[in-house]
């Protein structure tokens, strides 16, 4: 059954307005259309803060025109990066999961709690996201744009690795 609808005037300043002329925003051409399009996102962006689903929706629907020109330019292109894909695939999902977090009933008596489970949340993001990221590096030829743009960035990663490593070795040491 569809909602009953509630006619609205408003006044807007001119360049309000011909900034909403000449907004592009699929399947909608009207101001009206552009309006409800308008209130649409708003809803879906405040639900998202609420609602880890919602906001993955939201943040993919957000990206999806970026991912969009990307896919494209790299067919035009005969070009591909797995490196891109990645990130594009990261970054709706912990955006949708830091709103999530930080929504107003996440940060109520038990703050410390959603801040320390954020954290985590949040460091295991990163990390995927860097284990994935130096997963590119291990062949000779990184699918990438740029056959070794992962590879050359990653000796840093590699002596803070070797650090890690021979900080937990001797902590477990003394610890045994």
């Amino acid at each position: 059954m569809a909602s009953k609808t509630t006619p609205l005037s408003v006044r807007v300043a001119e360049e309000d307005s011909d900034f909403l002329a000449g907004l592009d925003i699929p399947g909608a051409t009207t101001p009206s259309d552009k309006i409800r399009a308008l209130i649409r996102d708003a809803r879906m962006r405040h639900a998202g803060e609420q609602s880890y689903a919602e906001g993955l929706a939201f943040q993919e629907e957000q990206l999806a025109p970026l991912a969009r020109k990307l896919r494209g330019s790299e067919r035009d292109l005969n070009m591909h990066s797995e490196l891109l894909v990645h990130f594009m695939n990261w970054l709706p999902e912990t955006t949708a999961y830091l709103h999530a977090h930080l929504g107003e009933e996440n940060m109520g008596d038990e703050a410390t709690d959603a801040l320390l489970a954020l954290e985590r949340g949040i460091s295991e993001r990163l990390v995927s996201l860097m284990e994935a990221c130096l997963r590119l590096a291990v062949t000779p030829v990184e699918p990438c744009y740029d056959t070794s743009c992962v590879r050359s960035k990653s000796a840093p990663i590699l002596e803070l690795s070797s650090l890690i490593k021979s900080s937990i070795i001797q902590k477990e040491g003394v610890q045994s």
